[in-house]
């Protein structure tokens, strides 16, 4: 992890995957750059006879058969897999006998000695890409202890990070580093100290801290232990992106540590209400880095529709109920969230979201007054859309079952 901004390069003694049908090894060069990611030249002989290309190019979506590991056997030792990579319309293995490709990450594995630490399992460290203003909203002072054959050789504190410990073995110890990163190490409960909650935690924490800091967390760098393996996943560098007045959660101030922890633990985990956090997240995501006005507050108004019809299961089709009153459908979140107080929310939410849909899905150009330009229809476009991100980051933390949850949440 001390090395994640210098380049590198990998000798290949093994490249092996799979493409129509046809696998095929060979021996290669991977290499790496913290700013571009990964690159991978393969010289490749299909085994079993010659292959069968299809010479039609593809053009549509790509399907599940298209997406394929990439495994390699390190000259050094052990091994690494680009995971889930597009492999469609390849001429250079048609033409070139040759693969030549970039991916964003690889999760490297190192055969581990025989003597280990105990409870090395339920452990990690990550590194991660966060906001500029982190460093003042994460106070707890932690100490880096340098020793050196059994002895004390100096100590540094720092002043900006977090540092989290229970008798259980939870415990989540990291720095806000210079330039926008934090380092982080981490160990999950002992009862909950399953291998895929361990591999799940680092990017648990990243949208954890997403929902708490106003900007999407990257994680760029994580590692974990798994039977007789140390695995290591490194990631192409991306900068946090901020969510401005789209920030699900605008609080100010301190992150409160024991809701982070909370809600990274709960992320770990694989309940459909995790599943549904995070893919709220996504959304807000994606609805900030929309370029144009309308397409964000349509984006944004459609998420509220589309937790509702997950959580109640309720897929929309095309004969049967198409729609669904969000009154009636958010009513049982409410009560099984969110306390009585939160109703008149709940109400103005359905109010805002309506609004918001039907000002984009039968837009005008119009500046004259009640036109969708004129200054009036922004002005209440716009506190609209902050009050339905607020909302959505009360859901998330309702999901996550974060106690004394306040309607005062969303007058941030």
């Amino acid at each position: 992890m001390r090395n994640y901004d210098e380049p590198a390069e990998y000798v290949l003694r093994r490249v092996w995957f799979e493409y129509q049908g046809t696998r095929y090894e060979g021996r290669g060069v991977l290499t790496w750059d913290p700013a571009n990611g990964y690159h991978l030249e393969a010289p490749v002989e299909p085994i079993g006879g010659p292959a069968r290309h299809s010479y039609v190019d593809y053009v549509g979506v790509f399907r599940p058969e298209h997406h394929r590991p990439i495994r390699m056997e390190l000259d050094s030792g052990g091994w690494a897999r680009a995971r889930r990579v597009v492999l469609a319309n390849r001429r250079d293995l048609r033409d070139q006998a040759r693969l030549s490709i970039d991916f964003d990450r690889v999760l490297f594995c190192t055969p581990l000695p025989s003597t280990r630490p105990a409870g090395y399992e339920r452990g990690g460290r990550a590194l991660y890409s966060v906001g500029e203003d982190l460093k003042g909203r994460m106070s707890d002072k932690v100490d880096e202890v340098v020793v050196l054959g059994g002895q004390r050789w100096g100590r540094q504190t720092w002043r900006s990070g977090i540092r989290y410990v229970t008798t259980g073995g939870q415990r989540a110890v990291g720095r806000v580093l210079p330039g926008g990163h934090l380092e982080l190490y981490y160990g999950v409960d002992a009862a909950a100290g399953a291998t895929g909650a361990v591999r799940r935690w680092a990017q648990a924490f990243a949208d954890a801290l997403s929902i708490l800091s106003e900007s999407r967390v990257r994680l760029l760098y994580s590692e974990f232990y798994q039977g007789d393996c140390l695995f290591r996943e490194i990631r192409r560098k991306e900068k946090a992106l901020s969510f401005g007045w789209l920030a699900p959660i605008k609080m100010g101030g301190q992150i409160d540590r024991d809701t982070l922890i909370r809600l990274s633990n709960f992320l770990a985990t694989r309940e459909p209400g995790a599943y549904v956090t995070r893919a709220m997240l996504d959304q807000l995501e994606a609805a900030e880095s929309q370029r144009y006005q309308q397409a964000r507050e349509l984006l944004l108004a459609t998420i509220l529709e589309a937790v509702v019809r997950t959580l109640n299961w309720k897929p929309y089709r095309e004969k049967g109920e198409r729609t669904i009153s969000l009154q009636n459908q958010l009513g049982p979140f409410r009560k099984q969230y969110l306390s009585r107080e939160w109703e008149e929310a709940c109400r103005r939410a359905c109010e805002v979201q309506k609004r918001l849909r039907d000002r984009n899905a039968h837009p005008d150009w119009l500046y004259e007054e009640r036109g969708a330009l004129s200054y009036d229809s922004l002005q209440q476009a716009h506190e609209d859309a902050i009050f339905l991100a607020r909302f959505y980051g009360a859901m998330m933390l309702a999901l996550a079952r974060v106690p004394d949850l306040s309607p005062s949440l969303l007058e941030a």
